[in-house]
């Protein structure tokens, strides 16, 4: 009986009010919390679904890049930005942001090619680890390689203005070529998709022009051991720099504010 009575001054509430939301004496704002919190959830659980599981053909090849890779050391850093080594044994190799957003350009040494020196085409790679995040921020990280970078003090306030390079990242993300926008990127958003402790690795193959055969540049980005993105591009003039081991390039902005490089050492 006190079942039914409750069930019958239930619904002459939810008559009188309109809504069960006013009938349970939800404020506004506590509705929009739920919604946003909805929001958040069906967000968090579709980025989790897009996450692709590398094959065994990537994964060993991810394997055979880091086992080429030696240790990595940022060289120069613009001014918002601070160097220091993870370990005692001085290399340095965390980039932390401690101004403004922007002039947080590290870059680090040559890289070492991952090929023989007859080979057509030579393979450039590195890595690194997100280790501190921000939320709320619009704007996030952009990673790529160039080729003779400036010093410290002529470094630009973004990644993305360097001379004779190639840069991926930002919101909404962009490839860049020695400065000019090639477009948006596809399948990979840095600001949704990249978390603390992200692992993300950039991989450029270089192929120098033989022949009647022009020169061309694939630039991939992996993320937690998955490709993510590509870029295939043909420079309009090949400058002669391209030809050397070019340095990988961090763009420590927006939500990402420190990161490390990683070494073969930390990973096997």
């Amino acid at each position: 009986m006190s079942g039914n009575l409750f069930l019958t001054c239930l619904r002459l509430r939810f008559e009188e009010a309109g809504s069960w939301s006013e009938v349970w004496g939800l404020k506004t704002s506590e509705k929009e919390d739920i919604l946003e919190q909805e929001d958040i959830t069906s967000s968090a659980s579709e980025i989790n679904d897009t996450r692709v599981k590398p094959s065994w053909k990537q994964w060993l090849e991810r394997a055979f890049l880091r086992k080429r890779s030696g240790t990595r050391a940022f060289g120069a850093a613009g001014s918002s930005l601070q160097l220091s080594p993870h370990s005692q044994d001085g290399i340095l190799n965390v980039a932390e942001r401690t101004g403004n957003s922007l002039n947080g350009v590290a870059v680090t040494t040559a890289l070492a090619s991952k090929d023989a020196t007859w080979s057509p085409s030579q393979r450039f790679y590195f890595e690194f680890e997100v280790e501190v995040l921000e939320i709320l921020v619009a704007d996030t990280l952009e990673i790529g390689f160039v080729w003779e970078p400036p010093q410290a003090n002529d470094l630009p306030e973004v990644a993305h203005q360097l001379p004779q390079s190639v840069v991926m990242g930002g919101d909404l993300p962009h490839t860049f070529l020695d400065g000019s926008d090639l477009g948006k990127v596809s399948g990979w958003r840095p600001l949704i998709h990249v978390m603390r402790t992200s692992v993300i690795g950039a991989l450029l193959e270089v192929r120098a022009p033989r022949g009647s055969e022009a020169g061309s540049l694939l630039f991939k980005v992996y993320q937690d051991n998955s490709l993510r993105a590509e870029r295939r591009c043909e420079p309009r003039s090949w400058h002669g720099s391209k030809s050397k081991p070019p340095h990988g390039v961090v763009d420590v902005r927006g939500c990402v504010r420190r990161v490390r490089l990683l070494d073969s050492s930390c990973l096997f």
